[in-house]
């Protein structure tokens, strides 16, 4: 049997330049919808950093 996991683009997020490279295609869109979810990976993306960076 195959295991799969959730694909969470929050996770390869990890650098401004990937982050503003995933929020120009989001905006490229025009969709709302979209850049509103886009917004909020970002954010989820940022916290997880932080978190990261806490425990080293």
């Amino acid at each position: 049997m195959v295991s799969t996991t959730a694909f969470d683009v929050a996770d390869y997020l990890d650098s401004p330049e990937m982050i503003a490279a995933y929020l120009d295609e989001a905006f490229a869109s025009e969709d709302p919808a979209l850049i509103d979810k886009a917004l909020a990976t970002v954010r989820r993306a940022r916290a997880q950093l932080k978190t990261i960076q806490q425990r080293r």
